[in-house]
């Protein structure tokens, strides 16, 4: 049990780090941490994350996504997921995908119109709304037109071991 632990631990310790690597600002840090740690309870039954950016516009509901960077998660091995291996490597990936928008924002010519992002996550079954009330994620149904949308996919990424199976791609509206 104990060589289990440690290498468990050190395998927390080692995705920190590359958590460091990616970014160095300590509110940022600690917004990443808080976001997925508000998945932590329904971890397992993610379908898709995805950070997308939106227009502003003074009615809400006229709204729309622009683009989003989406993690599509196709297989979640349960022991990987007690391990926090896969909480770690969720917020490498948010890092990243901050970072991405980021650069975007500094080399793309500037949209006419104001911009925002937030982040959207996919349940395969309905969540508990009353078992996570800290949710930093947009709850969207799987029925949602806009969260499945149809446009142009830019494929970025693909993970794929005996304990994740992972896609990430940019999704153009």
């Amino acid at each position: 049990m104990s060589v289990y632990t440690e290498s468990k631990d050190t395998a927390i310790v080692e995705q920190e780090n590359q958590l460091d690597k990616i970014c160095d600002n300590p509110d940022v840090k600690k917004y990443i941490s808080n976001c997925v740690e508000s998945l932590r309870p329904q971890f397992s039954d993610i379908n898709e994350l995805r950070v997308v950016i939106k227009s502003i516009s003074a009615c809400s509901f006229e709204s729309k996504p622009i683009e989003s960077i989406v993690l599509h998660f196709d297989k979640l091995n349960e022991e990987f997921i007690k391990q926090d291996i896969c909480l770690s490597l969720l917020q490498e990936y948010f890092a990243t995908i901050l970072i991405q928008l980021k650069m975007l924002d500094s080399i793309l010519q500037p949209f006419e119109f104001e911009t925002t992002w937030e982040p959207w996550v996919q349940f395969c079954s309905p969540p508990n709304q009353n078992e996570n009330p800290t949710m930093s994620w947009r709850l969207v149904s799987n029925n949602t037109t806009d969260f499945v949308g149809s446009g142009s996919i830019y494929p970025i990424k693909s993970f794929h071991t005996d304990d994740i199976q992972m896609q990430v791609f940019l999704l153009q509206y």
